[in-house]
């Protein structure tokens, strides 16, 4: 059976991250994933999804969001699900009320299968339209769609309303526990080719978006700056990454700043960081967090991200209000700690999180769950169609 994503592209993303490493791990004999997606660019997961067995359905050469290309999306995949049946279940993993609506409604108009699956908890844009918009759409989506999904519980009330989110079914994202447990001798390796034996280093891993908050980052390091040798290691694409450059130029934190770009390294990279730093506007549930805890990392977290995802001691939720000068303070408190090794304890409330067993519950959802009938299609050789 072949399930539709509808994703919007194959960077980097916590999303784009979830779903992969939700396909890694399923019984590829009994399901397959393919991709829409908004940009028909050459993208981080592709190779990786190819080698899977997937697909990647572009539904327009860029990525963007006025009123008259989102209408063209629409066309697009209304379209293409007409021209094919072989996917009983359509998953949509979109950001907002109104973006998950779009693809929901299409697909109950052609008679599948749907999942409106929340992984934020927020939006950083602002106004009364937007919001009375995002307010129709949410108790319409939760009456159109099959299936209510979420990653946590801010998510679902995000994206499904309070009124309806208790309804929704709580899946969190998953990780590998296994890939991220400390090496002393990956954190030695990843230390020299960077270039950081001698630095206290500071991490982050994100998209660069403004609800991933990198600008606060900058603060942090200047209110740090000569205080104690120091590197902040930023890992991630996006956006906003030219203009944090910039910024980074203009605050003269040139020699501080390492920009690794989009990295398949990012389980080694956590090893090479001292400490981990997520100042998120807000996050649906905040995956990397859960990755940094298992390197044994000490983690600071803002108070944008759900508590669901604290599985250890040394990780503390600070608000974003009591500025960069008290983030700072609490880094160098916690710059003592040299800890890696976790705890029974915690290493047990990370294993709740293993993909292993979200990939059987995303399974029994699919196959198990009356969701629908397998569609066996035998010739899906081909791994790019343009819609």
């Amino acid at each position: 059976m072949r399930v539709l994503h509808v994703i919007g592209k194959l960077g980097s993303g916590g999303i784009e991250n979830f779903v992969v490493n939700l396909y890694r791990h399923i019984d590829r004999m009994r399901l397959q994933f393919d991709f829409v997606v908004f940009r028909d660019i050459k993208e981080f997961y592709e190779e990786e999804i190819q080698k899977l067995g997937g697909r990647k359905i572009v539904l327009e050469r860029d990525l963007k969001g006025n009123l008259w290309d989102r209408l063209n999306r629409m066309v697009h995949f209304y379209i293409f699900l007409k021209r094919h049946p072989e996917y009983p279940i359509i998953h949509v993993h979109m950001s907002t009320p109104s973006s998950q609506i779009e693809f929901v409604l299409i697909a109950k108009v052609l008679g599948r299968k749907t999942i409106a699956h929340a992984h934020a908890s927020g939006d950083y844009r602002r106004g009364f339209i937007r919001k009375f918009i995002y307010a129709l759409c949410r108790s319409f989506l939760w009456n159109v769609s099959d299936v209510a999904v979420a990653c946590s519980e801010e998510a679902a009330e995000w994206l499904f309303s309070q009124k309806y989110s208790k309804k929704a079914r709580i899946i969190h994202n998953g990780i590998e526990f296994s890939k991220f447990v400390f090496n002393k001798s990956v954190r030695h390796d990843m230390r020299v080719k960077y270039g950081l034996e001698k630095y206290f280093v500071i991490g982050h891993i994100g998209r660069f978006a403004p609800e991933k908050n990198q600008e606060f980052l900058l603060e942090i390091i200047q209110e740090l700056k000569g205080s104690v040798p120091l590197k902040l290691l930023l890992v991630g694409d996006g956006a906003e990454k030219e203009r944090v450059k910039k910024l980074t130029c203009e605050k003269n934190l040139n020699h501080e700043v390492i920009f690794t770009g989009e990295s398949h390294e990012a389980a080694a990279l956590l090893q090479a960081m001292d400490i981990f730093l997520l100042p998120s506007l807000y996050e649906g549930l905040g995956i990397v967090a859960l990755e940094a805890q298992a390197a044994g990392l000490p983690c600071i977290l803002s108070d944008g991200v759900p508590m669901e995802v604290k599985c250890t001691g040394a990780c503390e939720f600070l608000s974003l209000n009591a500025g960069a000068e008290k983030w700072a303070h609490k880094i160098l408190e916690i710059s003592k700690h040299k800890e890696r090794q976790l705890k029974e304890m915690e290493i047990r409330n990370i294993r709740k999180f293993d993909v292993q067993n979200i990939a059987y519950t995303i399974t029994d959802l699919y196959v198990g769950g009356g969701i629908s009938n397998p569609v066996v299609i035998s010739n899906v050789s081909f791994f790019k169609e343009v819609a």
